[in-house]
């Protein structure tokens, strides 16, 4: 997009025109509590599940459901398609749209470190959208 050029070039933010979703998300935190992009688990600074006494896992990370992994789809039930997205270093904010229509913007805030935002907003007129969370399989 044409306003992310200048930071692009700049090389305060890393673009790619499309999102694949693997093991090549990018991951935001703020040293207490962390995610990676689009993933269904959010996972906090010495928060635990598990029995400590088990021989081979003693413990490990309490899987937090995220609420950042939303599902734009329009109306007619089409999902809307995320092309161009940015991951700003200088700021730790990672942006997604979908044809300069809609953009989605996430970081994990740095001074309320429980804070993880997820913001959605229409860049150009109305849009009838539904949002749905992929949460992932319930924790235990």
């Amino acid at each position: 997009p044409e306003d992310w050029k200048k930071n692009i070039a700049e090389g305060n933010w890393l673009y790619s025109p499309t999102q694949e979703f693997d093991n090549t998300s990018p991951a935001i935190g703020n040293g207490y509590i962390a995610t990676v992009i689009y993933s269904d688990a959010i996972y906090m600074s010495g928060m635990y599940n598990g029995n400590k006494t088990e021989k081979f896992y003693p413990s490990h990370r309490a899987r937090i459901p995220s609420t950042l992994n939303v599902i734009i789809q329009s109306i007619d039930g089409e999902i809307v398609e995320k092309t161009d997205c940015a991951l700003d270093i200088e700021h730790g904010i990672y942006i997604q749209r979908t044809n300069n229509a809609i953009e989605q913007t996430i970081y994990v805030h740095r001074d309320r470190k429980y804070l993880v935002a997820n913001r959605i907003r229409s860049l150009s007129g109305t849009h009838e959208v539904c949002f749905y969370s992929n949460t992932g399989s319930p924790s235990y």
